[in-house]
């Protein structure tokens, strides 16, 4: 294991739990000549200063007897847990690979031992594995579940089917998503303990269809249905059963990689003559490109998308930023690095969105050597928000604010309590310099705001 050492810098305002906080909260019984003093505290909490890390770049080589790492896909919630394949390229011309879980304290962990396995993703405390895996070279490949004390347990197959494969997990890993051949062809699934695999069925007219992720909860499932006149990104869920999504304009070929914790919005990537476009969905937007590329994997709460450009570089997107190239946000966000972009290919991203894995590329004389990585930016640099008091009415018991950053892609919130867990949206990703009114103070009591990302 390879770790590029971040150096630690000052960033400008104090964070906690993925939000820069921007105001301890004031009272509701403040009087015009109390304006002044609320000023004052808002720009002194607004413009402190206090460490945050750096961003990271750490490397994933391989298990002990392998001589490349195949990939990195999943990763889970908080980032700490880490799973991907490593293989061996043997000397009968032919590789051989096994699943592995990760975490910076035990280093690379075998959870296929005996076995040809593929670890697609992990549950979001990282103690269930998925992936897939044959018991021997004549065995025919079905999806497993792995647990510290249950080992490795096979899913099986559909009726009808020698082969099956999962592409998700929810986050308590009791469901798991993929695709598996049947009497009909191969078809998505769901599977749960009680159920077992459960074909989804396809879109009217399609003849093939996989299942590439699943809500938190379990309860809603995206992926595409394909047919001879081309492929549609679908959302399944019991009530409503599969749904196709549509289309960007001009198009008729489209994939769902993947869908945020609560199911609401959907990633994939469109497919065209002028080539691929990653997309963002949701109910109220519909489909939208998001640039050149494909997308991967989306944070929980659906506002970072990652993928890879048309160069095959990987790429993070927010609403605020748009696609940027994720080795310029690294260094940007305090990456220990002078050279030049590597050849890097983004797969998985973390729920709280800061913590992306993938595969890196090592050109040499002979070869291009694989590694995983891991990739953390646990603090924003350099981000200076600021909120100003525009007018106050106590008659109306209303207060204007506005705010304003230099990190765009980042949400104003309010709450009565700062220790709660149950934040309102005041301001849309994105709006910077917009005003908005806060109202019903005498009922709402002290408020409390923070600008999360």
């Amino acid at each position: 294991m390879n770790n590029l050492n971040p150096s630690r810098k000052p960033a400008a305002v104090r964070r906690a739990g993925g939000c820069l906080f921007l105001l301890a909260g004031f009272q509701l019984n403040y009087r015009h000549r109390t304006m002044r003093a609320v000023v004052c505290a808002l720009w002194v909490l607004t413009t402190a200063s206090c460490a945050h890390a750096a961003a990271s770049l750490t490397l994933l080589t391989w298990l002990p007897g392998n001589n490349f790492n195949y990939n990195t896909t999943g990763v889970s919630a908080d980032g700490s847990v880490v799973v991907g394949t490593s293989g061996e390229d043997t000397s009968y011309g032919n590789n051989f690979y096994i699943a592995f879980r990760w975490t910076a304290g035990s280093g690379m962990v075998s959870v296929g031992a005996g076995y040809e396995s593929f670890a697609n993703c992990v549950s979001a405390d990282g103690t269930v594995v998925v992936g897939t895996s044959e018991s021997n070279y004549l065995s025919p490949d079905q999806a497993f579940r792995w647990t510290a004390g249950s080992g490795m347990v096979g899913l099986g197959h559909l009726p009808g089917g020698t082969y099956s494969s999962p592409n998700g997990i929810s986050a308590d890993g009791s469901v798991i998503v993929g695709s598996s051949s049947s009497t009909s062809g191969n078809q998505a699934f769901r599977w749960t303990a009680g159920s077992g695999m459960v074909g989804l069925g396809y879109l009217p007219g399609s003849t093939n269809s996989s299942a590439n992720g699943v809500s938190a909860d379990g309860s809603v499932v995206v992926g595409t249905s394909y047919s001879a006149s081309g492929s549609q990104a679908f959302r399944w869920t019991a009530g409503s059963g599969m749904v196709g999504l549509g289309y960007l304009p001009g198009t008729t070929n489209n994939s769902a990689a993947g869908v945020s914790a609560d199911g609401s919005v959907v990633i994939g990537t469109s497919y065209s003559a002028s080539g691929e476009q990653a997309f963002r969905w949701t109910a109220g937007s519909g489909m939208v490109g998001l640039g050149g590329g494909s997308a991967t994997a989306v944070s929980g709460d659906g506002s970072i998308v990652v993928g890879n450009n048309y160069y095959g570089q990987p790429f993070r997107w927010t609403a605020g930023s748009g696609m940027q190239s994720l080795w310029d946000v690294l260094v940007t966000n305090g990456l220990d690095s002078s050279g030049p972009a590597p050849d890097m290919s983004a797969s998985g991203i973390s729920a709280d969105g800061n913590t992306i894995v993938g595969t890196y590329y090592v050109e040499t004389t002979d070869f291009t050597l694989e590694c995983g990585y891991v990739a953390t930016l646990p603090g924003l640099i350099g981000v200076s928000p600021v909120l100003r008091i525009n007018s106050w009415s106590s008659a109306a018991h209303q207060l204007v604010l506005s705010w304003s950053t230099n990190y765009s892609g980042c949400t104003l919130q309010s709450s009565t309590n700062l220790g709660s867990t149950n934040w309102t949206d005041c301001a849309s990703p994105a709006v910077s310099g917009a005003s908005f009114v806060v109202t019903n103070l005498m009922s709402a009591g002290a408020q409390f705001f923070r600008l999360k990302r």
